[in-house]
């Protein structure tokens, strides 16, 4: 029982460690993201406005990110390159969350002041949550996180790109 409970410990330890070391940006909690709820500064219903300024990113539908889409908003795809090759929406930037490391942001060519939309695989899959949580953090405030991500959009059939190797 000490040695589970030391190693635990070290573990805990080391984890704190590499945090505070290597990646101070990041939180341990991910917060809530709130559900968009598209509304023109009159008040009067619009399918896709683009807000203005967002205090924290946004989760929208398919049928708010296809509106995004068709205006030419700027998609992030947060998997992996490998998943990301063999389908994607059409457009989309990859930005691996697994392999991302917010001292090289600029290595992606994104700027603060554009509105990105950032998904993943939906469902269970969080790394479009992680990627808006950290991005949000170093400064980029226009993000909305389309939760049905690629398996969603590729179900209803709207554009995506292929990589044939």
């Amino acid at each position: 029982m000490k040695k589970m409970f030391l190693i635990l410990f070290m573990a805990s330890f080391l984890g704190l460690v590499n945090k505070i070391l290597f990646n101070p940006g990041m939180t341990f909690f991910r917060y809530e993201i709130d559900k968009y709820n598209p509304e023109v500064n009159d008040g009067a219903d619009d399918e896709c406005p683009i807000p203005l300024d967002l205090a924290s990113p946004q989760e929208i539908n398919l049928d708010v990110a296809k509106c995004f889409y068709d205006k030419g908003v700027s998609f992030l795809d947060a998997r992996d390159e490998e998943i990301f090759l063999n389908g994607t929406i059409k457009g989309s930037i990859n930005i691996p969350f697994n392999d991302f490391d917010p001292g090289y942001v600029e290595d992606y060519y994104i700027d603060q002041d554009v509105l990105y939309v950032i998904f993943c695989d939906g469902g269970e899959c969080t790394l479009g949550a992680d990627l808006a949580e950290v991005l949000f953090e170093l400064g980029y405030t226009n993000l909305l996180l389309y939760e049905g991500g690629y398996p969603e959009w590729e179900r209803n059939q709207y554009p995506i790109n292929v990589v044939e190797l």
